[in-house]
């Protein structure tokens, strides 16, 4: 039993790599969108989401992935968690990286439009700090909770992963924002207006 528990721990290898991934990332996004146009952030191509959709989608998200990783720290630890999770640091990375694969937002992270880009900025700011602040301080063996993914394709993600997704989530949107910014073409695009599958 020690040496599962034992191994489930983050290490600081790993702590430093997840704190720098959810800070670089928060920062990057938080300049892009205070810097672009009221034009570009409600630029919204046919189909598609402005750059201000993608915002308050963020915002929701990772409100959402947080509280992930919070309700998988919740459950009692797994022996399993190896075998349940093997592979899936790199699965996350490489497939919320790669825009070729596209995703699907749920509906309660689909975008209303109701929010101003001062409220959506500031809001996800507060949310990314308390993502920060819970990633810094949990002592817990964070890899032996599991709390299981909408998509099959991800299944079993313990609370450590659940981190890193809400890290490489923004990483993705953040680069499909650049590209309607500069008016480049979108190449296959994360979400299409009307998906409903989860994120």
């Amino acid at each position: 039993m020690a040496n599962w528990i034992e191994s489930a721990y983050m290490t600081e290898a790993e702590r430093f790599r997840l704190l720098s991934l959810l800070e670089r990332s928060g920062s990057n996004l938080l300049r892009h969108f205070q810097l672009v146009s009221d034009r570009v952030w409600r630029f919204r191509p046919a189909g598609r989401w402005s750059p201000g959709d993608i915002a308050e989608h963020l915002l929701k998200s990772e409100r959402g992935l947080r509280s992930a990783a919070e309700g998988a720290l919740a459950k009692e630890p797994s022996p399993d968690w190896d075998e349940q999770t093997r592979g899936k640091d790199i699965r996350i990375e490489v497939t919320l990286t790669n825009r070729q694969h596209k995703a699907g937002a749920s509906p309660s992270l689909v975008p209303e439009g109701r929010l101003s880009r001062d409220e959506i900025l500031t809001g996800f700011e507060r949310e990314r700090s308390a993502t920060i602040t819970l990633a810094r301080n949990v002592t817990a063996p964070v890899k032996a909770h599991l709390l299981k993914h909408g998509d099959p394709f991800f299944g079993w993600l313990n609370a450590y992963q659940w981190l890193l997704y809400a890290g490489f989530h923004s990483v993705r949107h953040l680069e499909e924002a650049i590209e309607l910014s500069n008016g480049v073409p979108l190449v296959g695009g994360s979400h299409s207006a009307g998906e409903r599958n989860s994120d």
